[in-house]
């Protein structure tokens, strides 16, 4: 059983994981997006907490990334993926060309 101190350091590490996923996708964003827009809502779903980074942008498609750009986005992507795993979260990316991109972070 956790102890009232280490329930408080955890609490600590989760924010300070969803603060560096949701910087994360935002620097995606400017770099990658082409964005006018981005939206960032959080929400508590369930007992869940879900960060949810919403753009307008030039979007892309998930399975086949553009060569020149996907070794920086993968790596970005895998380091938000590998964050969350230690959490027992998780990154869901909804893109298509053209339609921007809805990136929920799940803990």
């Amino acid at each position: 059983m956790l102890q009232s101190q280490e329930i408080s350091s955890l609490q600590e590490d989760i924010k300070n994981c969803l603060y560096r996923v949701t910087r994360e996708l935002l620097t995606n964003v400017v770099k990658h997006a082409k964005a006018q827009k981005v939206w960032v809502s959080v929400r508590e779903v369930q007992h869940e907490i879900h960060v949810i980074v919403r753009d307008d942008g030039v979007g892309f498609e998930p399975s086949k990334m553009r060569r020149e750009h996907s070794r920086a986005i993968r790596f970005g992507l895998f380091s938000v993926r590998e964050q969350l795993e230690h959490f027992g979260g998780r990154l869901i990316i909804e893109s298509q060309p053209d339609r921007g991109t809805v990136a929920t972070v799940v803990i």
